[in-house]
């Protein structure tokens, strides 16, 4: 598409996009979508297509995970993800 190369993921395109960032093929993820750092996204760009154009931008310091900064490990968040509601679950109410 516009001569830009791409693929087409084959499940989850937030879990291909971090995927892809952990094994150093790409510099970060531009997604609207906090679920990527489920999957282990560090640098993640939103709102690069919204019309205010602000871009915000979030690092996870590689030196400082999140698991030694709050407390949380993967299996932690994703539990944190299910509780609050996410792309998976509506969460609890």
């Amino acid at each position: 598409m516009f001569g830009l190369p791409y693929i087409i993921a084959p499940t989850e395109a937030e879990a291909q996009c971090a995927y892809m960032e952990m094994t150093n093929l790409v510099d970060g993820v531009v997604t609207d979508d906090s679920d990527v750092f489920l999957f282990g996204a560090r640098s993640v760009y939103k709102n690069i297509f919204d019309d205010r154009k602000y871009v915000e931008t979030y690092f996870v310091k590689v030196s400082v995970p999140i698991e030694c900064e709050l407390g949380l490990d993967r299996d932690k968040l994703i539990r944190m993800a299910l509780l609050l509601g996410s792309d998976y679950t509506e969460g609890v109410r």
